[in-house]
Parts: C-alpha cells; structure tokens; sequence
C-alpha cells in the first residue's frame, strides 16, 4: 500500500513538472512576441504616417486623375500619341493598343515613295504585278515629246534607272520583266510597244498594228484618301500627293489580323497553331494550308461507306497527329451502333486503328465568349456579328468591332468563337465559312506602329549620316604591296590592279534597316499587302548574305507570301531555304514545318 502511494506522488510529480515546462515556454513565447508585435505595428503606423509616402500616394493620384484622355473615334495617328503620353506618365497601355488595332477613321499609310527629286512633279505608274513603279515627270514647257522618267522597283528597295526618254503622252500600265520594262502606247491610230533594257535605255520600239489608245482603267476615287487614284495593287490603295507628287498606299483591309482560311464544317478541324486544317469526310483526309488553302496530302483512311459517319475530329498543337472518331451502325434486328477511333500521323505517313477501347469524345469547343489566356480580357461575340473586347479589370476599358465592314459575312453572320490550342488565333465560325483572328495582333498591334514609327525617324537619321560619310563619287585606291624590299614598284605591273569601283549602296544600308524590314513586312502582312511583305523579305535574306547581325527572315512566311501572290518561282526558293535551315534540325518540334515545306516544294 505504501508503494502504491509512493508511485502516485512520483507520477504526480512528473505531471507537474511538464505543465509547468509548458507554461515556462509559453511565457517566454509571449515575452518575446509582444515587444515583436509591437514593433511591427509601431512601423507600419510610422509608415502610414509618413509624408513621403502620403506626398507619393497624392501624386500618383494626381497624375491619374490627369492622365490624358482620347476621344472615341480617333484615329490611329491621336491614339499613338495617347500611348506615348501614357508610357511617359507610367500608366498601362494595353487598353490603347486594343483601340489602336480597332481604329478605323481613316485607312493606314503603308507605303511612302517620294518623287525621283525633291521638288519634281511627276505622274506614277504601277507595273501589273505591282512590284515596280513608273514615274514620269509631267511636261513644264520646252521639249514636250522628252521627259524625264524613273523605275523604282520595291523588290530593291531603290531606283533601277533615272533617264531622259523620249516619252508618249498616254499608255497603259507598264509591263516590267526581269528589270526589262515594256510600254505599249498609241500615236495615230497606230499601237507601239517600247522595251526599255535595266540601265534605261531604249533598246527597241515595235509596231504592233491598227488600233487606238489602249483602255486605261483608274480606280474609284475614295473620298476619304487624299491625293490623285494611281492603282490598287496587292490589297493598298496608291494615290499620288496633289503636293509633293509623294507616292503613297494605304490599306484597304482596315482590321490588321484577319485571315480568311476558306470552308468550313463540322468535319473540319485546324491545328493548334492555326497553320493546317484538317477534313475528314468520305473516307479520306484532306491536309491544307490554312493560309494560302493549297492541298499538302489526301489520305485514305478508312472504306467510305453510308453506314459510317464521322462524330468528331481533333488535331494536336503543331498537326503532327490528327484523331478522327467514327461511328458505325450495323443494321440488324436492333440496330447496333459501334464507335471507332483513327489516328493519322502525317510526318510518318501511318494510320492507327482503336476498336477495342471506349473512345472518349473530345469536341472542340466553340461558344460566343473567351478569355485572353492571361485572364486580363474577355471576349464576346454579340449580335449582327459585333466583337467585344472588354476588360476583366475596368467595366469602362470596352472596345467594339463590326466584323460585317471587313468579312464577307452578308446572310452568313458569324455564330460561334473558339481560341485554338496555342492561344494564338481565335476561330470566327460562321455556316459554311471560317476566319481566323490573330489574338497576338489584337493584343499588341500598337506597339507595333509605335516601334515602326521610331525606327522610320531612326532610319532616315541614319541614312542621311551615311550618306555623307559615304560617298560613291570618291573612288578608293587600292594600296600596293610588294614581296619584298628589294622590289622595283618600277617593275610593278600596273595594268593587273583592278581600279573599276561598282558603288552598291545596299551594302551601306544602316544598321537599324534590317530590323526595319521585319517590321515593315509584319504591318504589311497584317493588312493582306502579300507582294510587298514578300519583297520586304526578300530585302532583308540579301542583307543576311553580308551581315551576320542582321535578323532571319522566316523562310515559311516568305514562301506562304509568295504563294499567295502566284509566284511559283519564289515559293521553290523559299522551301529550298526552308529545308536548307532544317537539314540539321533533327528534333521533332520543327518535323511538320519540315513536312509542309516538303509538300508545297512538290506541290504540282
């Protein structure tokens, strides 16, 4: 008995010593928190209280409350100086770069060629492919029948030839091959054809029978474009200044990002990407091009037949691996429906079966409203075919589009919305038709015409201090250096030192001018102007022979410009650049566009 008290006064003991450890630990837990709480709460009161930052907070506010403000319905060029003001208060701009992309007061100014001479009233002539332009110096009095007469051509990016040519008072639109230009004129009932060699001249006048003028046909003048109708050429609408007889091409797609990527059902598909689409039907499954919709592979897939049908189909983010599921229904007492799935692999040219497994039906998605992959902007499709682009932040950051002004939409509106898998384009569904919307282009198109305005004031500062740096009239003598010592240069053979200086001013083009190319061809692309994007391109893979500096240009872009346009010629070119890049690339992220290149190379 007494042991059994002992062992409870032990035990007791033991529990009084770890309470009282408890209690010794959470004092000192609250000694030393309370003076930290303090501290912390003492700070953040000083911190509220300080008139620095009371001073910071005021004029943050002020500068808000401050901030410029545009007008709805301004045009691009009162939008851009609105950004800049933004940017240089701190204030967020991606609102105004949505307004930016939407403006549509008065066409944008792509292309601006100034006369031959400053001061020179000239009349501009497109060639009919529309990569050169013609200019002829109006008659001011003395030899009437010569003029001066210039061929720019936008390939170069310069003037071919400037010379004085005896010159018909009206032709047609000048005819111009491999820098060959052809004019063909009527004097007296008569037709004449003018041929005019690279260096520009003359080289033959042929008769080409009875007949009168040839049939001239001026574009519409357009009430909102200033200056006299030239020609409409690759989607721009040229006019020639009244003032300075300035060349210039404004866009007649007003929408940058638009591309039409032909028919469409419920048996097409694109790839995440927005490059191919994709149509299962009648056994067979058809690859295009979803830009240019030439025909890259047709495939049979399955045996057609009236008792299959397709559900669904479904392509991966670069279209390296298409999932079509079918559905057959067998005709017996009940009918029995059995559901099937194919999966085609272009690059490898192979078609695997799965009759076995349930097959999950996976349906892309369309509806009347999407989100910007950052969550910032929603999306909404409205009635009549009006995009809404409202922010998820500011109920009053709203931008509005009519999409009927720039698709052929007629008693075809567009009824559904979807974002493709690589959040790059937005899929605008109508019947029978299909659009897709560059959401890059929607988000960020301003700041693309704020960097091209920079760069074209930082262009022409740089050319016009290499200009006077470089001058071509000042011929370089080459150095001489003999073998030896005890050489003669009395002996030195002159007449084998090459003294022929050929000025070439595209290898002093400045240093900004490639970046400048890209930029260029981008807007240009933007608003469907195929032919010179393509030329834009081509400036700039000739500067990448000699400048190492320069940026690439996109060999795939340059071969779907030139596929656009129908010049067979280019598109080999640019595939066989294409290819030539990729021949070491053995990863299969870029395997497709090596397939795509493949099959527009031997497209017949």
């Amino acid at each position: 008995m007494h042991d059994k008290i002992k062992s409870a006064q032990k035990q007791s003991e033991k529990g009084n010593e770890s309470k009282n450890l408890r209690e010794t630990i959470r004092l000192a837990a609250l000694i030393f928190l309370v003076p930290f709480t303090a501290a912390i709460l003492l700070g953040l009161l000083v911190n509220h209280l300080s008139p620095g930052k009371k001073q910071a907070q005021a004029a943050r506010k002020a500068e808000q409350s401050a901030a410029p403000v545009c007008p709805a319905g301004a045009d691009r060029a009162a939008l851009l100086q609105h950004r800049a003001a933004l940017r240089k208060l701190g204030l967020p701009i991606e609102f105004t770069n949505i307004r930016i992309w939407a403006a549509t007061a008065l066409p944008e100014l792509l292309i601006t060629l100034p006369p031959m001479e400053e001061g020179t009233r000239c009349e501009w002539h497109l060639s009919r492919d529309g990569k050169y332009a013609l200019a002829v110096e109006k008659s001011t009095g003395g030899d009437a029948l010569r003029r001066k007469v210039g061929l720019y051509s936008f390939v170069e990016d310069l003037w071919l030839w400037q010379n004085t040519l005896p010159w018909p008072e009206t032709h047609e639109g000048p005819w111009v091959f491999n820098n060959t230009t052809v004019v063909r004129s009527s004097k007296n009932n008569r037709r004449f054809a003018m041929e005019i060699d690279p260096t520009g001249k003359i080289v033959a006048i042929d008769a080409l029978g009875a007949g009168g003028p040839f049939p001239v046909k001026a574009p519409v003048r357009d009430a909102g474009i200033p200056g006299r109708p030239v020609a409409v050429a690759s989607n721009l609408y040229f006019v020639c200044d009244e003032q300075d007889s300035t060349l210039k091409g404004y866009a007649l797609r007003d929408l940058p990002g638009l591309y039409d990527v032909g028919a469409f059902d419920q048996y097409t598909c694109f790839s995440g990407n927005g490059l191919l689409k994709f149509r299962a039907a009648d056994g067979f499954v058809t690859i295009y091009d979803a830009f240019t919709q030439l025909k890259l592979e047709t495939k049979e897939a399955w045996n057609a037949s009236t008792n299959t049908t397709v559900l669904a189909l479904e392509a991966n983010r670069d279209g390296s691996e298409l999932k079509v599921q079918l559905a057959t229904t067998f005709q017996m007492v009940e009918p029995v429906v059995r559901e099937w799935t194919l999966l085609y692999k272009p690059v490898d040219d192979t078609i695997t079966l799965n009759t076995t497994n349930a097959v999950s039906r996976a349906v892309q998605t369309s509806s009347t409203s999407i989100q910007t992959p950052d969550g910032a902007w929603r999306i909404h499709l409205r009635e009549n075919s009006v995009l809404e682009i409202a922010s998820e932040k500011s109920k009053d950051e709203v931008v509005q589009v009519d999409l009927k002004e720039y698709m052929r939409c007629g008693n075809n509106p567009v009824t559904a919305i979807s974002l493709l898998m690589d959040n790059r384009f937005i899929l605008l569904e109508q019947r029978n038709h299909a659009t897709l919307l560059d959401l890059h282009t929607i988000l960020h198109y301003g700041d693309l015409s704020a960097r091209w305005e920079h760069c074209e004031d930082l262009l022409a500062a740089e050319g016009k201090e290499q200009s006077e740096d470089s001058d071509p009239a000042i011929t370089p003598t080459p150095e001489i250096f003999s073998e030896s010592k005890e050489d003669d240069l009395d002996n030195f053979n002159y007449e084998m030192v090459d003294y022929s200086y050929d000025f070439d001013p595209r290898l002093f083009e400045p240093p900004s001018k490639p970046s400048v190319l890209s930029i260029q061809a981008e807007r240009l692309a933007n608003h469907h102007a195929w032919v010179y994007a393509a030329c834009k391109l081509e400036q700039l893979m000739r500067i990448e022979e000699h400048d190492n500096r320069a940026p690439r240009a996109n060999p795939l872009l340059y071969t779907r410009y030139n596929l656009l346009i129908g010049d067979q010629l280019r598109v080999k070119q640019g595939c066989q650049k294409a290819l030539d890049a990729l021949f070491y690339d053995t990863t299969p992220f870029n395997g497709m566009i090596r397939w795509q290149m493949l099959k527009t190379l031997f497209n017949d």
